[in-house]
């Protein structure tokens, strides 16, 4: 299976930052797009969720659960212009530049920065990028990723 990049440069934090077991303030909204409904959702350092999905409900209950422990605040005005690159980046995909609270165990975030290498429209395989973080024999946690 291939993976067709499409990224936004971002400013993130490194590795060695911390993950999930903060316990902070998650700003979100919801607005809609050509694929569907969006929520974006930041921290006080950046975006740390895009969630697309058809109903509003389902959309909060996901971040609900990726977020435990955090207070969510549904927030229009605090939110609307992460919310309108996303959007705008998800109807026409370039370049853009968003700072973005990237959240995972050490293993994910090693495959998202190496994710963040790979040219913009470029074809990888999951295969290669198991190789590309050292871990030749990781494909299927990669794809998790």
């Amino acid at each position: 299976m291939n993976v067709v990049i499409k990224k936004i440069t971002a400013s993130a934090p490194s590795l060695d930052s911390p993950s999930t077991d903060r316990r902070d303030e998650i700003v979100f909204s919801i607005g809609k797009s050509d694929i569907g409904r969006v929520l974006v959702a930041r921290s006080n350092i950046g975006i740390c969720a895009t969630l697309i999905g058809s109903d509003a409900g389902e959309l909060r209950r996901d971040l609900s659960s990726r977020f435990l422990g955090c207070t969510l605040v549904h927030d229009d005005e605090a939110v609307r212009d992460k919310l309108e690159k996303v959007t705008r980046f998800i109807e026409t995909p370039n370049e853009g530049d968003l700072p973005l609270d990237i959240r995972g165990t050490r293993f994910q975030r090693r495959v998202w920065e190496v994710l963040r290498t790979v040219r913009v429209g470029a074809v990888i395989t999951y295969a290669a990028l198991a190789r590309r973080i050292g871990e030749p024999n990781a494909v299927h946690a990669v794809e998790l990723a």
